[in-house]
């Protein structure tokens, strides 16, 4: 592994070393997605264990990483994700998605909501929400919280997460279940996964709420990671399977959409 150099570039008497050293952190765990241990990073760095330790707890207990229950790896938060999207533009990724999510609600007819993941909850938190054109539609509220197994927006993020990042996020979910159509075994909820990533497409299928469907697509970064997802839901009468294929490819060009704006704008 490469070592990087813990010393500042410049002499300054304002220099603080381990708000340095914490930085140095961040960014060789920002070229790591499946995260490090203690020991690599310490390594990497030439930062003593005992440092490197105190500093990630610190970071850790701030929100800005998470350490994995099953390898004791350091791995980096969405929180980082949301304070550089307002320190690179002006939008963040709710304006970003906006133009986007009307397009869609116009093709589909439906609410269409964007919505990302809380690893630590381990449940999905609406973003924006578009308002489905008919007389009745599904109403989101911003901010509300949704579950990962029973949900298309929920299972359209996890199937992309890493490897060890997705184990960790699974330890989490409660599986609840909501009726005789939600996933509530963890091998069949992975089989799903495994179909998702070929496809690109989630779809709910009644597993939360009885005659509601929805068909979902994650948002990706060029790393193929999962910043976001976006969704269209609406009544089982109206949003029917045999729509599911059309909706799903719908879903999934206006994510790609709104991906290329946001590396368009980063």
């Amino acid at each position: 592994m490469e070592k990087q150099t813990t010393q500042p570039t410049q002499e300054s008497p304002h220099n603080v070393p381990n708000l340095e050293r914490g930085m140095l952190i961040l960014e060789l765990l920002s070229k790591h997605p499946g995260g490090l241990g203690l020991v690599e990073i310490a390594r990497a760095l030439s930062i003593p264990n005992n440092s490197v330790f105190r500093i990630a707890s610190t970071l850790t207990e701030m929100g800005y990483l998470y350490r994995s229950e099953n390898n004791r790896r350091f791995i980096l938060t969405r929180k980082l994700l949301g304070i550089g999207y307002a320190a690179v533009s002006q939008q963040n990724i709710v304006a970003a998605s906006m133009e986007m999510l009307k397009q869609l609600r116009d093709s589909v007819k439906e609410t269409v909501a964007l919505g990302t993941l809380l690893p630590q909850e381990a449940r999905l938190v609406v973003l924006a929400q578009v308002r489905s054109s008919h007389a009745f539609g599904y109403h989101l509220e911003d901010g509300m919280r949704a579950e990962l197994h029973c949900t298309a927006p929920g299972k359209a993020i996890l199937a992309f997460l890493p490897e060890l990042e997705l184990s960790d996020v699974m330890a989490r979910v409660s599986f609840t279940r909501y009726n005789k159509q939600t996933i509530t075994n963890p091998k069949h909820l992975l089989k799903e996964l495994a179909e998702i990533r070929q496809t690109g497409v989630a779809f709910d299928r009644q597993e939360a709420i009885d005659g509601c469907h929805c068909a979902a697509a994650p948002i990706l970064d060029a790393h193929g990671y999962p910043l976001a997802t976006i969704w269209a839901t609406g009544p089982s009468n109206r949003l029917t399977a045999k729509d599911f294929p059309g909706v799903g490819e719908i879903v999934k060009s206006a994510a790609l959409g709104i991906a290329e704006r946001l590396s368009i704008q980063i």
